[in-house]
């Protein structure tokens, strides 16, 4: 039950950083007009369980990633939430999901929220590349072989009976951008605007997948 407006930060958590191994719970709160020079420019939170409920994220800027919040949590659960007029310079406007973070957004409103890409929501995935060397000192000169191996890394994100109206993506992705998995159920999304998918953009890669189901309303 808190108010948190009007704050700067230079690197994450305009106006909370929350990074720790144990529980986030925000309820009832308002985060507005706060700053991130980089992420969470409303909220960065980093935690292994995290609860957001009945908040409202409005008007918040990251220089860089999740203009609202920045997820980087296991397991997120966001409901009842509005998040409105928030900016990102880079991606997720109002959410930015991470390549480890879980989040289920239920009941949330998601409107009038900018980024480069994920107007509303940016759905971050990655593929790493590992480089492995093997040494064999029994050979003049020591020789020696590089093994690399690929691995996808990918956040989960679904969303049930929430609404993303008027998000801008000045690149792809007006409400969601998604580079990982994403599970849309009962949503509206409407009037969304972006160069390359004004509603969803989805990543072009076997490992990024969107499910739909029961969406309302498409468009934009």
């Amino acid at each position: 039950n808190s108010t948190i407006t009007n704050n700067d930060a230079g690197g994450q958590g305009g106006g909370v950083n929350s990074s720790s191994n144990k529980s986030t719970t925000v309820s009832a709160s308002i985060f507005s007009g706060n700053t991130a020079g980089t992420d969470g420019g409303g909220l960065y939170v980093a935690s292994t369980n995290s609860t957001i409920s009945g908040s409202t994220f409005s008007q918040n800027t990251a220089g860089t990633d999740g203009g609202g919040v920045y997820n980087n949590s296991w397991n997120a659960t966001i409901s009842g939430s509005t998040f409105s007029q928030n900016t990102a310079t880079g991606n997720g406007g109002g959410l930015f999901n991470n390549m480890y973070g879980i989040a289920t957004a239920t009941d949330d409103l998601f409107t009038g929220n900018t980024a480069a890409n994920g107007g509303a929501v940016y759905n971050n995935g990655a593929i790493t590349y590992d480089e492995t060397y093997i040494i064999d000192e029994s050979t003049s000169p020591v020789s020696y072989e590089i093994i690399g191996t690929y691995a996808f890394h990918g956040g989960t994100f679904a969303s049930n009976t929430a609404t993303y109206t008027a998000n801008t993506a000045t690149e792809n992705g007006g409400a969601l951008f998604n580079a990982a998995l994403a599970t849309l159920t009962g949503d509206l999304i409407t009037g969304n605007i972006a160069a390359n998918g004004g509603a969803i953009y989805n990543k072009k890669t076997e490992e990024h997948e969107v499910f739909i189901e029961g969406i309302v309303y498409a468009s934009g």
